[in-house]
């Protein structure tokens, strides 16, 4: 939503008082970060685990596999995504769309509600389908941007986009921590970050892209950049089936995990 709140500001204030809204804003979140305080234990057993393996302990190649691959995943839903995040705004003007921000709204209110039910989704749909169907609508609610010259089409893709997405990462990270050891989720989860992380990096690519052959290309390029992902999703269910890798946990621990 704050692409819609910050277009707004912009409007009505000008770009010196969206700005500084912006550090009020992070002035604000670094004040209420300090009040936060570590309750985190460390789990008695899992630190005797520790102290004898430490020595000697390294990353066993099936184990790094299956981090591995649930993290490209991420990188090239992210990749895709840095082109909708980065360029969608000027994309939207240059074609005349009025309320062009709306798009973000709508689209971090699917994202919002997905999150609420994507954990009760995926009591009645296998994990491996569910993150399959969200590559597809996240591919397809890319690609359709290239071809939206009015707001509903615009529109549609963000709900296209908010649900695929937020399906495949929420699920996949909760994948990659629950299939992980304790001692290695940290681990885990910071790889798994960390591939998004580069993948949303692929704004400067993207911004090449855009001038030279223009955001109806820029689109479908991502769209397919986001369906490579899919590659790795299948590798990885067929490894993940072949090695037996996976654990049961408690409701609690589950409910940690997302």
């Amino acid at each position: 939503m704050t692409p819609t709140i910050a277009m707004a500001l912009y409007n009505s204030f000008g770009p010196k008082t969206m700005f500084l809204s912006g550090a009020v804003m992070g002035t604000i979140s670094f004040i209420l970060a300090l009040f936060v305080k570590e309750r985190y234990q460390r789990p008695k057993a899992v630190e005797k685990t520790t102290e004898k393996k430490r020595p000697g302990f390294r990353f066993g190649r099936g184990f790094a596999l299956m981090i591995l691959l649930p993290s490209l995943v991420n990188f090239f839903v992210l990749f895709g995504d840095s082109a909708v995040q980065s360029f969608l705004i000027p994309c939207g003007m240059s074609r005349g769309i009025g309320q062009i921000s709306l798009y973000f709204m709508v689209n971090q209110l699917v994202v919002i509600f997905t999150r609420l039910a994507v954990d009760r989704l995926i009591i009645r749909i296998p994990k491996r389908s569910c993150i399959l169907v969200g590559l597809l609508m996240a591919a397809v609610g890319t690609a359709l941007i290239a071809a939206a010259y009015s707001l509903p089409m615009m529109l549609l893709s963000a709900v296209l986009l908010g649900l695929g997405y937020t399906a495949v990462t929420q699920v996949l990270q909760a994948e990659v921590l629950l299939t992980s050891p304790v001692e290695r989720r940290g681990v885990a989860g910071t790889t798994f970050m960390l591939l998004g992380n580069i993948g949303g990096m692929g704004t400067a690519l993207w911004g090449r892209v855009s001038s030279g052959a223009g955001y109806g290309a820029t689109y479908i390029l991502a769209g397919a950049a986001t369906l490579l992902g899919c590659l790795f999703h299948g590798v990885y269910w067929r490894k993940r089936q072949e090695g037996g890798i996976g654990c049961k946990f408690t409701a609690k621990e589950a409910e940690t995990a997302r």
